[in-house]
């Protein structure tokens, strides 16, 4: 665990800890309250006592850290985060190793929720949102070129993000690919320089940026 931490630290130290508070808070707000009811759910449900303590961790976790975020600063939370990705892992084997014995569709549906809400706030927390590159796309200002642009973007089960060249200013699903229904902001979404997608969607975007 000491090496975990020790490690997230010098990551954080060589990359830069480009977060930003408000969009942390909001992010670890929604995540503590899917936490709550994942945990609520998860007590009226055969064989997930162990898996229900640790929803109810990973929501305190949470909620600390939209606390500090909201009164301190991106560097405070830190330890805090790092604690909380080991209890999301913890908490992702034991729903994995119960949900095979005891499959429960609501209880899946429920726990989707809560990755999609730690995934969007670990982006938010190590990269300001956006993914680690080439950098994130210059900002708007003087000399900013505003221009649409179109680009491909698939997700192959897990989460994958797509680069832009500038920053997003809107964007919008333009034609669907994949198999299963792509829905904003649980299957794909825009972050400050490109759009991510998850659980298999595939798609074309469009989306106005500056450059």
């Amino acid at each position: 665990m000491k090496k975990r931490l020790v490690l997230y630290l010098l990551a954080i130290s060589t990359l830069g800890f480009a977060c930003d508070p408000v969009r942390v808070s909001s992010d670890a707000n929604r995540l503590q309250s899917v936490a709550r009811e994942f945990k609520r759910v998860l007590k009226d449900a055969q064989g997930y006592y162990y898996v229900a303590d640790d929803a109810r961790e990973v929501s305190h976790l949470a909620e600390r850290i939209a606390y500090t975020a909201s009164n301190s600063s991106c560097y405070q939370i830190t330890s805090d985060f790092v604690t909380l990705d080991q209890m999301f892992e913890q908490l992702r084997r034991r729903y994995h190793e119960v949900q095979n014995g005891y499959p429960n569709e609501y209880v899946r549906q429920r726990w989707y929720e809560v990755k999609y809400a730690f995934q969007a706030l670990r982006s938010s927390v190590y990269d300001g949102g956006v993914n680690p590159g080439p950098g994130p796309g210059p900002g708007p200002g003087p000399g900013g070129i505003q221009t649409t642009v179109s680009t491909y973007c698939a997700s192959s089960g897990g989460y994958n993000f797509c680069p832009l060249n500038g920053r997003v200013i809107s964007g919008r699903l333009s034609q669907e690919y994949s198999q299963f229904r792509c829905q904003e902001g649980r299957s794909f979404g825009f972050r400050d320089n490109g759009v991510w997608v998850n659980d298999g969607c595939r798609a074309f975007f469009v989306a106005q940026i500056y450059q």
